[in-house]
Parts: C-alpha cells; structure tokens; sequence
C-alpha cells in the first residue's frame, strides 16, 4: 500500500499539482491496476480474496458443509449447548452449502466466510472510499456500529465488487455469489469446526482443549485480552481457518431471534461469539442473545442500536434457483430427496429417536388407509375383496412395527455391551499409562536412547488406543439413545443376566457407568467424552 506523505502538500516550484493532489488523482487508477494483478488466493488454494478500494482487501475461508454434487445435499448438524439454558437447548437442523468446490479431488458444497472481523480499514474503504483518510487502528475489528450500518457496508460492498470485480467473485451455475451477514446455523457450524472435526469434537462447547482457549480466543481478563478490543488474527486459527470466532468483538447474524432457534416468537437479531469482557469459563460456540434493532437513547428518541463489544463478519453465497436448468434438476430430485434424506428432517422429528419417526409413518400410513375406506364409503363402494386387502395392509404395518420393536431390543443390547467392552478397554489402557511413564523416566536416567524411544511409541500407542475407544464409546451411547426407553431397559437387563451369571462384578460396575451415561446424554443430546473417560479411570 502507498504510504500517506502528509508533509508533501506544498504547490511545486512550477506551479504544478501538489503531490497530494497528484496522489488523489492517481489513487483509483492505482487500485484498479491492484484489482487486476491481486491474485485470487493468499497464503493457501483454499483462501479467497476479494479486493476492495483503497488497498484494502477481505479474505474468505470455504467452509465445507456436505460431499456430493446433488443439490438437496445437506447435512444434519446439532446446534446448542445445555450449558446455555433453555435457550440455547441443542436443536437439530440441516445445512447446506451454496458453491460446488473441488476440495482434495472430492465434490463438496461449502459457502465462504471470511476469515476476520471486518476490520476498521475494510469498513472505511467501502463507507468513505477516501484514500487520503487517516483510520485509528485500521486492523482492529469495526465495533459500535447497528445491525443496519452492517447491511449498509455490506450492499454497498457488494454494489462495489459487481462494478470493479465481478470475476473474482463465486459463481454457482450462472449466477455470481453475494455478501451477506452469517445465518446463526453458517455461523456455529464454522465455529464448532464444520466438518474439518469428528463428531465428538463438534459436540464440545470449543473446538480446542478449554487449557488452550488464550491461544485461540481474546476474552476477559489479565491472561487475554485485559478488557480491551485487539487487533485481528494474532491468535491461532479455529479448524477451519477462521481467526477470533468466538472472542475480541461478538457478531452479527442474518438471523432473527427464536427461543427455540426457528421456533416461536420472532424478535431482534441474534449475535454469535462472546467478546473480549466475557469470562474465559463462558467462552463456547452455541452462546447466541437477542440484540435489538433500536434503543432509547439520552434524548428519549429511538436510534439504531450500536455496542462498543460488537462487531461482524460476511459470508458469500448464493442464490438457491440460479436458473430454469437448476430450477427444473432440483423438481427431478425432490421425489427421491423426501423419500430418503428429507424424510426425517422436519423440525417436530429433528432430535427424535428412530422409533419415534417409525411411529410417525406408521401413523400417517394407518391415517391414509382409513381415509381411503371413507372415500370408498361415502361413494357407496362395499367390496370385500378391498376390505380384505385394506386390513392386509394394516396388519402388515402393524408386524413391521413389531419386528422393528424385537430389532431394537436386540440392537440396544449389542449396543450397550459394545460401549460396556471399550469402557473396559479404556480403563485397563489408562492403568497402564503410569507404568510407561514411570519406564520412560528410568530409561532417560540411564540415558538409555534405545528403550526410551520404545517407551514413548509404547505410550503413544497407549493413548491412541484410549483415543479410538472412546470415540467408539461414544457413538455406542449415541446408538444407544436412538431406542426406545423400554427397549433400552431391556437391553441393560439382558446383559447384567449375562454378568451376573458369569459372576463379572467388575463389568457389573462399569455397566453402572455406562447407564450414568447414556441418561446425561438424554438429558443435554450432548457426547462430553473427556468427562467420561475420567469417570472410567478408577
């Protein structure tokens, strides 16, 4: 970037421009001439960025939702944490992405969130667009701005781009992707981690160790941010590349406040990511609170609402029907989608157990069926061999949902000594784990190199063992959950009869955990697998 010479202003000896003048005639050809030699990607293939005048630029991370190329391809994500309250009560929902990228040589549908805070500098390049002004601490993140100084920035932004840089921007099929703030579904699967992290990880409250949160997060307090706003990108970045998710300034959303996520009553706007006040224990990516479009202010006159903590990032997308050919190949896969995938995501089914659902369609089949025998009826159609046929059918749906009764007695039971068997595994590898070490200490008192190097593969071993049994315990629990009560009860009878009769009073004790865990899991819909591997270690 040019640098600002505020000493060069003075007329020159022949009468000519000043050099200020010269450089304000010369500054937009000069961020043309950048427009068209910035390359689109910075440090790595995955990073887009856009220009943006004066210098400026803005940089987007793909944030991959789902693989494939069809385009009902969503994918079930679970936001909430129970640590928030009813508020914030984990909600199932699917989420798609809006651009089609090739990611490693697979097909995945992701959108692009950017990577900071929008920063000061950004801010005043679009809203000024004055080359010549001086901006305060252009690097830190845009605070004390309104939800509609935020749309503002963003329109006029994308207006910019559209006019000197629409190539740079993403298309999906023949239309160009736009700006936009972050729905707060985009916003916390970006910040649990998206699908760059395992399912246990996505479920945790942060997606890092909480021992590390000051490498990752500004928040409250001497050992952060000491109460002050800091400058973007310091920190190490969340799994997906995105710098200061959930500290420094809190964020804006597109979404409009629901108790129940999209349920209820429609209020203010959600925010998203806690601030540089908030206490390194409340840090977690389901925080989310209702902020107003309007307040009071010390006049008794109703102004937008601005807040020193708060700040926002943009996202691209995409329109939905970009065309008639998308138009018409979404229609050719919406009878197949609502078969298959789509047939369990309705919001009244979305965290409900597989019996549950079956109950449902079993319900809406026998519904059907009586509806058909009343149309017959009321056209005065009496056949018997309809009849028959019609209560064929009903008791054919009824021993489906028998089988499905005995199948789920029997798979709960596999389940549960499944979970019961890695619980055991990882408690005797966590025994052991004291041994290596206490032979890893003599093996380096001695300066034995050859059996220290062993020592250590041995612990590593050890923990990568502990490691993959507990992410098998936790899907155990997890498919476990999935049963009905009584069939659950069923199953851990069945295999404490096996116990006992082979007199196991250990695994007896184990199965106790075991059943700890599956009712913390009913109460938050949330695996917490390191509190669990504690309770396992005797």
């Amino acid at each position: 970037m040019l640098k600002q010479y505020s000493g060069l202003r003075h007329k020159n000896k022949d009468g000519g421009p000043t050099m200020h003048q010269r450089k304000k005639w010369l500054m937009p050809l000069i961020s043309l001439i950048l427009i068209s030699t910035v390359p689109l990607l910075a440090k790595n293939d995955n990073e887009l960025v856009l220009p943006m005048p004066n210098g400026e630029s803005m940089a987007f991370v793909p944030i991959c939702v789902n693989s494939g190329d069809g385009l009902f391809n969503w994918k079930q994500v679970k936001l909430g944490d129970p640590a928030g309250g009813f508020k914030e009560y984990p909600t199932s929902m699917a989420l798609g992405g809006s651009f089609l990228l090739d990611q490693n040589g697979t097909k995945m549908w992701c959108y692009y969130m950017g990577k900071y805070e929008v920063t000061r500098g950004e801010y005043y390049a679009i809203i000024n667009n004055n080359p010549n002004q001086q901006i305060n601490k252009k690097n830190y993140p845009i605070t004390n701005i309104s939800w509609f100084d935020a749309i503002a920035f963003t329109n006029q932004y994308n207006q910019w781009l559209y006019s000197h840089a629409a190539a740079k921007i993403p298309k999906f099929d023949k239309a160009y992707g736009f700006l936009r703030l972050p729905t707060e579904a985009e916003w916390e699967f970006a910040a649990r981690g998206g699908s760059n992290v395992s399912a246990d990880f996505f479920d945790r409250a942060i997606p890092y160790p909480p021992e590390e949160l000051q490498k990752y997060e500004w928040f409250g307090g001497p050992i952060s941010s000491h109460y002050k706003l800091q400058m973007v990108g310091q920190l190490k970045p969340n799994p997906v590349g995105l710098y200061d998710m959930l500290g420094n300034a809190d964020e804006m959303t597109m979404t409009l406040f629901k108790v129940e996520y999209y349920q209820g009553r429609t209020g203010g706007f959600v925010i998203k990511g806690n601030n540089y006040t908030t206490a390194g224990n409340k840090i977690r990516s389901a925080f989310r609170t209702e902020q107003p479009f309007y307040r009071i202010s010390g006049d008794k006159s109703f102004k937008p609402h601005t807040k020193k903590t708060l700040g926002f990032r943009l996202l691209i997308s995409s329109l939905v029907f970009p065309s008639r050919t998308i138009h018409k190949q979404m229609a050719s896969e919406w009878l197949e989608y609502r078969k298959n995938q789509g047939a369990t995501t309705p919001a009244a089914l979305s965290t409900a157990r597989f019996s549950r659902k079956t109950q449902v369609k079993g319900e809406d089949a026998f519904a059907y069926l009586k509806r058909l025998q009343d149309q017959l009826n009321s056209k005065g159609i009496n056949s018997s061999t309809i009849e028959n046929n019609i209560g064929r059918l009903k008791a054919s749906i009824q021993d489906i949902i028998k089988i499905r009764t005995q199948k789920e007695e029997d798979a709960s039971y596999l389940w549960i000594k499944i979970a019961s068997e890695q619980a055991r595994f990882i408690r005797q590898e966590s025994q052991k784990l004291p041994l290596v070490k206490t032979l890893i200490e003599i093996a380096k008192s001695k300066n034995d190199t050859q059996k220290l190097e062993a020592y250590r593969q041995r612990y590593k071993e050890r923990k990568t063992n502990i490691r993959s049994a507990l992410s098998t315990y936790s899907d155990s629990i997890r498919q476990i959950a999935q049963n009905t009560p009584a069939a659950v009860k069923k199953g851990f009878k069945r295999y404490l009869d096996f116990l006992t009769e082979h007199n196991d009073v250990q695994q007896v004790h184990i199965l106790n955990k075991v059943h700890k865990h599956l009712d913390q899991y009913e109460k938050t819909k949330r695996v917490d697998s390191e509190k669990w591997k504690k309770d396992l270690i005797p």
